[in-house]
């Protein structure tokens, strides 16, 4: 039979071993939950350095549009400016060459007019003897048939048939016409013989 020492002493150390086996459980216990924790906020530190990269990820796209962005205006201001230099090029070389077609039609007009006023200042006419075309300043008309010819041609007439005692001198026009009986005759002419007897 156990002794009551022993027995005392028995339980002591039974509950001594109690005790250390609880503080051990506890002491694991208050492990476990200090690992839980520390894997919690493990836990969490990853979950926002996840979140960060989310953060700066969606940060970089965004400074990545924006900067795109800002190339595509850019190169669309240039494109706008590039029309508009274009455009207002087109309305100067438009302007330049109506300008310059304004230049070449008033010349023309100019040229034309000069030539109209020329001719209507110095009419011509052709000689029917000589066949050269002279102004009208040299004609000789005979009257009242109205042939006209240059009065060199005329005067050379003139003197010739003068010359061979032929008369009257008739209007040589009249002469080659068969169907013409009664040809004008020159000295009905009054300014052909005046100038002829000065040319005399």
């Amino acid at each position: 039979m156990e002794s009551p020492t022993n027995s005392l002493f028995s339980r002591q150390f039974a509950a001594m071993l109690q005790r250390q086996f609880d503080e051990e459980d506890a002491n694991d216990r208050m492990a476990a939950m200090l690992q839980r924790q520390f894997d919690e906020e493990d836990a969490k530190d990853r979950m926002a350095a996840m979140l960060q990269r989310q953060f700066d990820e969606e940060d970089a796209k965004d400074r990545l549009a924006a900067m795109l962005q800002r190339q595509f205006d850019e190169e669309d201001a240039k494109d706008g400016l590039a029309a508009m230099l274009q455009r207002q090029f087109d309305e100067e070389a438009g302007e330049q060459l109506a300008a310059m077609m304004q230049r070449q039609f008033d010349e023309e007009d100019h040229l034309l007019a000069a030539e109209r006023a020329a001719e209507e200042q110095q009419r011509v006419f052709d000689c029917k003897i000589c066949m050269d075309t002279l102004p009208e300043e040299s004609i000789a008309r005979i009257e009242p048939c109205g042939h006209s010819f240059c009065k060199e041609c005329i005067r050379g007439l003139i003197v010739s048939q003068i010359e061979s005692r032929r008369f009257p001198v008739l209007c040589p026009t009249c002469t080659a016409e068969p169907d013409n009986n009664r040809p004008e005759s020159i000295g009905s002419y009054v300014s052909v013989i005046h100038d002829f007897r000065h040319a005399g």
